[in-house]
């Protein structure tokens, strides 16, 4: 008798996979040793004259095979490009995975790689990404969404960009309708988007890539793995990324540095404590929105409504050098996951954020109606004086959810929540007085600021913002 091997387990996943497109599945073919006796391929090389025994003597037990089993396994994934992940919860939720965001344009933000998702329709205000965008969904904007990253909440869709690259999402899901009662939103009438970032590598490694394109676009982007470290159980990664792009209609430029930071710990029993911190600086032109007509014109070739490069000291306000907006942003949560004794566990999200900068136009102010002077100390202004009007925006935002779970059975899980959220939002009105050759001077700046009475002249103060004390209670029941 020789060894034989039968392929019927790869035939018949062959036929398997050419006909369920987005199944996973897993085939197995035995190779066995031993063949039985009688079989057909053990007749290969039976000798011309083989002896029979008695049928007394034959084993009437089961027989055990001394030789070694041989076990082959393949897996197969396959379906939907990225844009079709098997879901499970109980209402409706489309997702877009890391496989599908791999394959699109580096410059794509959050909203450009949801935008082909049912009922959702997104406007961008330039090609690069940089400038943000919004959202639409069943007739409703991102101003009445919950828009979260890593289950934590962050400010508009117009944002989001600020947040995290899109090389560092592992998934973008939006769920329409409403929320669920242990999200941290409060005004989700049309639904809620939740993107997730990336989970460190367990290897040492790196990913970079480059883009170019139209309007004098360049994008560099890099990040480095650490992989495990030692034997603490800790990994983690940074990115950074630098874009440039020139405005699609006349002149201005947009530049953005940004710079993400995630680490991730895991314990034996399930736990795990995972960072992730993200800082964005940029400096942008601010659109010009033309009217019906003046976008005719330009069709027809006809006049232009774009800013111009060319300082005016009569109409400083259609100087691109006198618009702009100048913006920080860091944002930083650590979710914990406590796996406790007697089926308890425990959920702990704090996060940051802090929101900066300041936007500024060109104008001219009237001297002659509102008497100020040039500085703390300095002489009087008179008559119309080129200044540029900045609206100056600090806006801390901080909050943490902490929730107590307990499974009853393996059906049920209810848990017990609180949620705190606080943001405060300043907004001051400046003006300075622009140099002579349209020189846009730091807001700040004292010696160029005007002053009334001897203070800053602010014709604007704001200081708004909220706490947010949440409690609930939450079931989860599980069949079929």
């Amino acid at each position: 008798m020789v060894p034989t091997k039968t392929q019927h387990g790869r035939f018949v996943a062959a036929i398997l996979s050419s006909t369920f497109l987005f199944c996973d599945y897993a085939y197995a073919a035995t190779h066995k040793t031993a063949a039985r006796q009688g079989g057909a391929s053990a007749k290969l090389h039976k000798p011309a004259r083989a002896a029979v025994r008695p049928a007394a003597h034959r084993a009437t037990g089961p027989v055990q095979s001394h030789g070694a089993e041989e076990l082959d396994v393949a897996v197969n994934r396959a379906g939907g490009g990225g844009m079709m992940r098997h879901e499970t919860a109980p209402h409706a939720v489309q997702t877009v995975t890391k496989r599908f965001i791999a394959m699109q344009s580096p410059t794509s933000t959050a909203l450009d790689l949801v935008k082909n998702l049912p009922s959702v329709s997104v406007s961008t205000n330039d090609s690069s990404g940089i400038l943000g965008g919004t959202l639409n969904i069943r007739s409703l904007t991102d101003s009445d969404m919950g828009i979260l990253l890593n289950g934590v909440p962050v400010a508009t869709a117009y944002y989001l960009n600020q947040n995290v690259d899109s090389e560092n999402l592992d998934h973008v899901s939006v769920t329409p309708g409403s929320a669920a009662i242990n999200l941290p939103v409060t005004t989700a009438a049309a639904g809620v988007m939740d993107a997730g970032t990336i989970t460190p590598d367990h290897k040492f490694g790196g990913m970079t890539d480059f883009s170019y394109g139209t309007n004098n676009m360049s994008r560099e982007f890099l990040r480095v793995n650490s992989g495990d470290i030692g034997n603490t159980g800790l990994r983690g990664y940074l990115s950074f990324s630098h874009e440039h792009a020139r405005n699609w209609m006349g002149p201005g430029v947009n530049e953005r540095r940004h710079l993400d930071f995630g680490a991730r710990k895991d314990f034996d029993n399930g736990s795990f404590i995972n960072l992730f911190a993200s800082w964005n600086h940029q400096f942008t032109s601010i659109p010009l929105y033309p009217t019906a007509q003046q976008f005719l014109d330009k069709k027809h070739g006809n006049g232009s409504f774009s800013y111009s490069a060319q300082y005016n000291p009569q109409a400083p306000s259609q100087y691109v050098g006198l618009v702009g907006n100048m913006w920080d942003q860091f944002f930083i949560t650590a979710p914990v996951h406590v796996v406790l004794p007697s089926r308890f566990s425990f959920d702990f999200k704090p996060y940051y954020v802090y929101n900066g900068g300041y936007s500024y136009n060109g104008s001219l102010f009237d001297a002659n109606s509102t008497a100020v002077t040039l500085g703390p100390n300095g002489g009087a202004l008179s008559g119309q004086v080129p200044t540029t009007s900045t609206y100056s925006i600090y806006r801390p935002h901080a909050g943490a959810i902490a929730q107590l779970s307990y499974q009853i059975n393996r059906h049920n899980t209810v848990s017990l929540g609180y949620w705190f959220d606080y943001q405060d939002n300043q907004v001051n009105n400046l003006y300075s007085v622009v140099g002579p050759e349209g020189q846009k001077n730091y807001p700040y700046d004292a010696s160029h600021g005007l002053f009334q009475n001897g203070a800053r002249y602010m014709p604007y103060q704001g200081d708004s913002g909220w706490y947010n004390h949440s409690l609930f209670v939450r079931n989860v029941s599980r069949y079929f």
